[in-house]
């Protein structure tokens, strides 16, 4: 048995409900802050908004100067899916230094 098939991340896929999100194709994620220009008397300047999950299906808008076809979570669920994301990008990174350990 092929020695990379027998160690996997615990859990490849994140979800909430709300996105179901496949780990291995996360880039990186950007969080959105509040600003001055907000109007809304409940948030302050520095509020996390949420974040924009940036994955390998994401693609730059060169006209709009943004993301395109980004995921969107918004601040109530945004820890729990960088909690997730890092433990994942943790157990991607110990399983390949085990595999290299190994050869």
């Amino acid at each position: 048995m092929d020695r990379e098939m027998d160690v996997k991340p615990s859990e490849t896929i994140y979800s909430d409900g709300e996105v179901i999100i496949p780990m291995a194709d996360v880039q990186h994620i950007e969080k959105r802050y509040y600003n001055t220009d907000m109007v809304n008397p409940l948030v302050k300047q520095g509020d996390l908004m949420g974040i924009l999950i940036i994955t390998c299906h994401t693609r730059w808008d060169i006209s709009a100067d943004c993301w395109a076809n980004n995921i969107w979570i918004g601040r109530e669920r945004a820890e729990d899916f960088i909690r997730a994301w890092c433990y994942f990008r943790y157990e991607v990174d110990d399983i390949k230094e085990k595999m290299e350990a190994t050869q």
